[in-house]
Formats: C-alpha cells, sequence, structure tokens
C-alpha cells in the first residue's frame, strides 16, 4: 500500500464512497419526508417487507450485475426519472420511491465493499477501511447537510435531482478507479476440525446479520413514529436533514477519532460489540421508562456506528473465508442478513402494533433482539480466530480406519499375493494398524522376500499371536541372517530350547550369535558362561560384533548385564552407544542414574539419553527435579534437564518447572523450560499451571521487548549497526517468550502455529497471526499486539505505550543491561 498506484486507488475508492454517499444521504432525507407525508408511519414497515422480499428474490443474481460505474449511472437516471414523474404517481409513488432507494442502496454499496474485499489482506483493511470508510460519512454528511440548507427553499422533491448527478459523479470516479490496489495472496483456509465448520461460522455471521438488521429496523421505526408524532408534517423533511446531519457529522467524527484507536487496541470483536451493547441500553431505557430521548439516543447511536465501525467490522469477519468462497457467500449473506432482518423486524412490528402493543413494548422487543445480536456477535469469537489459526497451521492428522469394510479385507487378502513387496508389507501395515492381525496369514513369515517375512514375524510377535511357537519354529534354518535373528528374539519371548541356543551360538551370521547368547544369559544354569563370552566379545570383537549383542540384549535382566551395558557405553562409537542406552530404557533400572545424568549434555545421544534416564527412575520425577534446582551442574548438561523432566508428563513436573522458571536465571534454561512445558500443556491441557504468575513472568518479557526496541529506536545512528542487530535479536527471543508463556497459560490457542505465522515472509500470514493475537482475552494482548505488528520501530514503541528514550539514556541504560554482549557492545560503541 506505500507504492503511487496503491494511494491513488485510496484516493478514488475514497472519493466514490464519499459521492455514493452524498447521494444516498440527500435521498434519504428526501424519501423520509415524500413517505411520511402522503401515508402513515406503519407505511414504513410495510416499505421495509417490500424491500426485503424484492432484496431476497434478486440476491442469487447480484453476481450477473453490470460494473460499479454502470450501476452508479443507473441509479443516477432512475432518481431523475423519479423526480420527472413524482407527482403524478403520488401517494404510491412515495413508497416505490423509498423502496427503490433502499433495494439500490442494498445492491451498490455491498457491490462497493466486496470489490475492496478482492483487493486488500485483513492487515492492510484494518489500515486502509477504516479511512475509506470516512469518505463514506463525510459523503453522508455533506449530503444531508445539503439537503437540510435547500430544504429552507426547495420542495424535497428537488432532492432528487441533486442526488442523481451526485451518483452521475460517483460513476465518472468509479470508472477511472484502477481495478486494483496491489496484487496480494489468496488467503487459503483449509476446513477446521470437520467440512462443516465453515459453514457453520458463515451461519452465525448471517443470523448475527439478521438479529442486527432487525434491531435497526425496530429502532429506525420508533425514531421516525416518533417524530412523525412530535413534528409537523411540513417540517418533517428539514427535521430528518437536520437529524441525519448530525448523525452523520458524529459517525464521521467517530471513524476519523475513535474508531481506530478502538480497532488497533481492543481487536475487531471488542469493536464489533460496541454498538449492540449501545443499542441494547438505549432500548431498554426506552422499554422500562418510555422516555422519547431513549429512541432518539438509539438512533444517534444507530447512526453513527453503523456506516462506521460497525460497517468495518461486518466487512472484517469475512476475512478469514477463502476469496471464492467469499464471493459466493456474501451477497447471499448479506441479503438474508440484512433484508430478511428487515423483514422480520417490520412482520414482528407489525404484529405487535396489531395486538394493540404500544411503542414501549415494541422497544421491548428491540431489547430482545439487541440482546441476541450480542450474544451471536460473541460466539463468532472462536470460529473467526480458528479460520485464522487454521490458515497458519501445517500437516494433517492421521486417521486410523478401526474397522475394515468387506471390500477392503478382500483387497488386502488380494495384495498378500502381489510380487510387488512394498504392495504386501503396506497391508501387513494395514491389518496391525487397525488391530486386525489376527486375520494376518501366518504363512507369510515364510515369505521368499526376507522384507516382508521380517514385517511379518514383527507384526505376529507385536500382537502375541498363540500360534507364534509353532509358526517360528521352522524358521531357525531359514537362508536370511536378519530371518534367523529375529525367529530367535521370537523364541526367546518362550522358554527357549537348548539345542536352539546352541545351534545359534554356531551361526554364522553375528546377529543370530549375539541374539543366542543373550538368549543363554538368561539361563541361570548357564548365565556366568554367557557373560564370560560377552565379555571376552567386547574385548576382542569388532564394532560390529559389539552392536549386535547391543541390539540382542533384552528388555529382562540378567546377571551381569549392568556390567556389560557400562563396559559398553564408554565404548566411543556413536551407533553402539545409542544402542546401549536404549538398551538401558528397556531395563529400566535405578543404578544407571549416575552414568546417564552426564550424557544429556551430550548433544548426540541427548534423545536415547533422556528416553533412558525417564526409564531408570521408574516414574519418579523427583530425581529429575532434584538435577533440575543443582545450579551447580555443566551448563550443557542443565540445558536439556527441563525436557526430560517434563517427559514425566505429571502434574508435579509441571508444577516443579513452573516453580524453577520464576526464579532461573539462565536465560538457555529458562528457554528450554517453557518447552518443556509448553509440549506437557499441548499433550494434556489439564495439566495444572500457576496461570497468573506465567502472565507475570509474559508481562516482564512484553516489557523487555519493549525496552530492547526503544534502545533501537534511540540509537538510530550508522555506527551502531551490530548493537542494533543484537537488540533486535534479543527482542524477538523476549516476543517469542511472552508468547510461550502465553500459550501454556492458553494452549487450546495453538500459538505455536501463530508464532510461525509471525516469521512468515507472508504479508497474509502475519496479518492472520494478529488476528489471533488481537482475539487472546488476556491483560497482554494490547501491547504484545502492538510489539508485533509490522509498522517502523518508532510506531510500534509508542502503540505499546513504552517509554521514549535518547541517545544518551539508551546508552546509559545498556551499560547497566542484565545482558553481558549488550553491555560490552554498548562500552564499544561509547568508547569509539
Amino acid at each position: 500500500m506505500t507504492t503511487a498506484r496503491g494511494r491513488r486507488s485510496v484516493v478514488l475508492a475514497f472519493a466514490t464512497l464519499a459521492t455514493m454517499m452524498a447521494a444516498h444521504a440527500t435521498l434519504e432525507s428526501a424519501r423520509d419526508a415524500l413517505l411520511l407525508r402522503a401515508l402513515s408511519p406503519q407505511a414504513l414497515l410495510w416499505s421495509y417487507v417490500v424491500i426485503a422480499a424484492l432484496t431476497l428474490l434478486t440476491a442469487r443474481r447480484t453476481r450477473a450485475l453490470p460494473p460499479l460505474p454502470v450501476l452508479l449511472l443507473g441509479g443516477a437516471a432512475a432518481s431523475t426519472a423519479f423526480w420527472v414523474f413524482m407527482p403524478a404517481i403520488l401517494p404510491a409513488g412515495a413508497l416505490l420511491f423509498y423502496v427503490f432507494t433502499a433495494l439500490y442502496a442494498s445492491v451498490v454499496v455491498p457491490r462497493f465493499w466486496l470489490q475492496l474485499a478482492e483487493t486488500f489482506s485483513v492487515g492492510e483493511a484494518k489500515r486502509v477501511y477504516p479511512w475509506i470508510g470516512v469518505g463514506g460519512l463525510l459523503g453522508a454528511t455533506v449530503g444531508s447537510g445539503l439537503a437540510a440548507s435547500l430544504l429552507l427553499e426547495l420542495r424535497p422533491r428537488f432532492l432528487l435531482l441533486l442526488g442523481a448527478g451526485l451518483y452521475a459523479i460517483a460513476a465518472v470516479i468509479a470508472r477511472i478507479t484502477p481495478g486494483e490496489v496491489a496484487a496480494r495472496p489468496s488467503l487459503v483456509v483449509t476446513p477446521l476440525r470437520s467440512a462443516k465448520e465453515p459453514r457453520q461460522y458463515l451461519r452465525l455471521l448471517v443470523i448475527a446479520a439478521v438479529l442486527a438488521s432487525a434491531t435497526f429496523t425496530v429502532v429506525d421505526y420508533l425514531f421516525k413514529s416518533t417524530v412523525a408524532a412530535t413534528v409537523p408534517k411540513a417540517e418533517l423533511a428539514s427535521s430528518f436533514a437536520r437529524a441525519y446531519t448530525v448523525m452523520n457529522l458524529m459517525a464521521l467524527v467517530f471513524q476519523v477519532v475513535v474508531a481506530p484507536f478502538i480497532l488497533r487496541r481492543a481487536g475487531t470483536h471488542v469493536a464489533a460489540m460496541l454498538l449492540p451493547v449501545l443499542l441494547l441500553a438505549t432500548t431498554g431505557g426506552f422499554a422500562f421508562l418510555g422516555a422519547p430521548a431513549f429512541a432518539v439516543l438509539a438512533k444517534t447511536a444507530d447512526g453513527s456506528l453503523r456506516n462506521s465501525l460497525h460497517r468495518v467490522t461486518s466487512e472484517l469477519f469475512y476475512f478469514p473465508i477463502p476469496d471464492r468462497t467469499r464471493a459466493r457467500w456474501k451477497s447471499v449473506a448479506d441479503a438474508i442478513g440484512q433484508r430478511g432482518g428487515q423483514a422480520a423486524g417490520a412482520l414482528a412490528v407489525l404484529a405487535i402494533v396489531a395486538i394493540g402493543g404500544g411503542p414501549r413494548v415494541i422497544g421491548g422487543f428491540a431489547l430482545v433482539l439487541a440482546l441476541g445480536w450480542s450474544v451471536f456477535t460473541l460466539a463468532l469469537r472462536e470460529p473467526y480466530v480458528d479460520l485464522f489459526k487454521d490458515s497458519l497451521r501445517r500437516g494433517a492428522v492421521p486417521t486410523t480406519v478401526p474397522v475394515l469394510a468387506s471390500d477392503t479385507l478382500q483387497t488386502l487378502l488380494e495384495a498378500f499375493s502381489s510380487r510387488d513387496d512394498d504392495v504386501v508389507c503396506a497391508a501387513i501395515d494395514l491389518l496391525a494398524d487397525t488391530g486386525n492381525t489376527r486375520l494376518l496369514p501366518s504363512v507369510l513369515v515364510h515369505h521368499p522376500s526376507p522384507v516382508v517375512a521380517l514385517r511379518a514375524l514383527d507384526a505376529l510377535v507385536q500382537a502375541d499371536r498363540s500360534d507364534l511357537p509353532v509358526v517360528v519354529a521352522g524358521l531357525a534354518a531359514h537362508p536370511d541372517a536378519a530371518v534367523r535373528a529375529a525367529a530367535l528374539r521370537a523364541r526367546m519371548r518362550n522358554e527357549p530350547d537348548v539345542d536352539d541356543l546352541a545351534r545359534g551360538l554356531d551361526d554364522p551370521d553375528v546377529d543370530v550369535r549375539a541374539t543366542a547368547l543373550v538368549a543363554l544369559a538368561q539361563q541361570p544354569a548357564r548365565a556366568a558362561e554367557a557373560v564370560a563370552k560377552m565379555n571376552a566379545l567386547l574385548r576382542e570383537g569388532d564394532d560390529g560384533a559389539r552392536l549386535a549383542l547391543a541390539r540382542a540384549l533384552p528388555a529382562r535382566p540378567f546377571p551381569g548385564l549392568t556390567t556389560v551395558l557400562t563396559t559398553m557405553l564408554a565404548m566411543p562409537a556413536l551407533p553402539l552407544r545409542r544402542q546401549v542406552l536404549r538398551a538401558m530404557a528397556r531395563n529400566a533400572d535405578p543404578a544407571y542414574l549416575p552414568i546417564l545424568l552426564p550424557l544429556l549434555g551430550d548433544r548426540r545421544i541427548l534423545a536415547e539419553a533422556r528416553t533412558a534416564v525417564v526409564a531408570a527412575t521408574r516414574g519418579d520425577e523427583t530425581i529429575v527435579e532434584g538435577w533440575l534446582a543443582d545450579t551447580a551442574l555443566p551448563r550443557p548438561v542443565r540445558r536439556h534437564i527441563p525436557r526430560t523432566l517434563s517427559a514425566f508428563g505429571t502434574d508435579r513436573a509441571a508444577s516443579a518447572l513452573v516453580a524453577q522458571l520464576a526464579r532461573e536465571e539462565d536465560d538457555a534454561v529458562a528457554f528450554k523450560i517453557l518447552r518443556g512445558l509448553g509440549r506437557m500443556r499441548a499433550n494434556r491441557p489439564s495439566i495444572p499451571v500457576d496461570g497468573p504468575l506465567l502472565l507475570r513472568l509474559a508481562t516482564k518479557e512484553i516489557d523487555r521487548a519493549a525496552e530492547l526496541l526503544a534502545f533501537r529506536v534511540a540509537l538510530d545512528g550508522a555506527k551502531t549497526e551490530l548493537l542494533a542487530i543484537l537488540l533486535g535479536d534479543l527482542e524477538q527471543r523476549s516476543l517469542e517468550r511472552a508468547f510461550r508463556l502465553v500459550g501454556i497459560v492458553r494452549p487450546q490457542q495453538g500459538l505455536e502455529d501463530v508464532w510461525r505465522g509471525f516469521q512468515s515472509s507472508s504479508a497474509s500470514a502475519r496479518d492472520a497471526a494478529l488476528e489471533v493475537v488481537d482475539a487472546l482475552p488476556l491483560p497482554v494482548r494490547s501491547r504484545l499486539h502492538a510489539l508485533l505488528q509490522s509498522k517502523p520501530p518508532r510506531e510500534r514503541l509508542r502503540d505499546a505505550r513504552a517509554s521514549m528514550l535518547d541517545e544518551r539514556e539508551a546508552f546509559a541504560a545498556m551499560l547497566r543491561d542484565r545482558s553481558l554482549a549488550v553491555r560490552e557492545l554498548a562500552r564499544e560503541s561509547t568508547d569509539g
């Protein structure tokens, strides 16, 4: 939006809307006076019903309408025709003109905004929509004021000619406006938890729009009927013109001064709630007290906010929807919402009047409508945010098929006879994954392909099939060594045959010999002999033989196993050490813990060491909790203790991590605590944490980010480039930590995906992420939102309400900063 073409297009859009709304405001003053002069106030209600019916009939044909300039010329021509023929067609002509103006506005104004929605991202829309909307309000104010002035000398009919001229001018401006403001990528939103949920969001939008329109209709009737009852007919036109001028002027001031602040500080949903809450209060006052002033206040709130803040937020609610879906739904949704609600409200008021209900009863009905509108607007919050989250999300959730249909089973059985090993293995995996291993033909362990035989044997062992001993009995002489070793391990699950073990010890393959040796060690009478052979293999054998022995070590201990494991763990070969750690995890002996603790500092074997530690504690997380509090441990080891403690997934582990986070002075350890807590709460959100404490820590991180930003703004000089880079990096780290802290408190918000959105180069992704932050019901939301925006640093600092520093103050603060790197670079800069 910084290009000359973009600025020109925004200016032209501003001018188009201003002229359109000036024309509409001029005609609105004339139509109300003409109708109420010629007919009773109840004619307003019937006109609403007719307008709604015609709008609904034409809603699906709006995509076939001509372009905006042609539509505006059509409005000019129609208004001119009414000016010519109005004296001859009164009083019915007044009703016909009222219907025409409303129906025309329901087509041309949404067409204008829909054209803009195809041009802007949600972030751009938040910045420019309020200002383009100012054009509409400025035009409406000028149009109403012009009408009020002219009505001092002219009859209302002559306003039709003025409106026609303004529509013609708007058509010329719209004609020279470029078709696009800027190219932008489409925000692709995939379905949420099911394919129905986007439609559910759209249904909520329509229901909220119906209730809003019905509320506006009843408020409009209360206002106009009150004016008609208290103002002479000859003064109706000028009274309405003056009233609309005041309302449009208030709306203009609100749009320029208040609306941008509310959208920036409070977010879309708080802004959307303002008008229904105001109408809830004013209609409630009218219903309970019956004072006409409340009807005037209700209409003032309506007139001030409907075409300013309400219009902007209504358009923003459509931004999470994919472009094609938005274009298909919006015209129909607008018609059903706006005119359907208008018809429903009008018919309800007609029914109330028919049964003898007075103005206060109608005010009570408006109160109920405003309450329902508020409720459904609140209900939009979660799906609106979810749609933006879904646009940030990557990957898919795998699904399983627990029950196999008959045709699927037949296909699987046919797959077992395939010559393609991949096809057969896929069929085996599907049976195993769906819990149908009982259907797996055991003859597959004798398949000519060793790959298939091993896959089938593994599936049968995992399922603990009762026929397993019989199935593997004939595999001792299998030509493939891997199959022989796997068969021997399967036989070890039961009482192994000594003759089988003896044959295995003489096998030419090292894996088979190692498997037999381990099985022999588990026989009490032969254990000492087997361990002695193992130690000899470790001393004299090569790495391949040692690795084979490590792979063969079982989950069941035997005398001397600890000595064998610790000996192998001291050897340098990484594959061997990893395999030994896996064996230690299978054995889960607390005696391993002193050996395992230093290994947490070795990144090469960290994953296996962590798993072994958790297994060796046998569920006693207090051991690792003690390590976490021990600041004397080497830093490389301490850094990986938090994630190890989080692997327990218990309430106590979470409590210990939160307590340590509050007092941890090492930033690296603190960050690991955040990651561990985040993983725990994502896996099990019910784990209790101290939410207020974590939010206080998040506030500190946000304050830290603002402080670092203030340093950068103050040091806007050429000699501090390296320092500025460091400050920017530290600022991002603080924001990420704040995000993680909030994500721990509210794991359901999916803030990990949101943070990735802020790191994206896509403007649409960053805007979507900002919308999610905008909806966080937390005290940290406003400042976090300000610091994350794609604005110049000085503007972000101002929006975050942080203190500005001059260069001298910034250097003085950095020389005292807690970061050693910041202190050193600041000192170098001052010395230079």
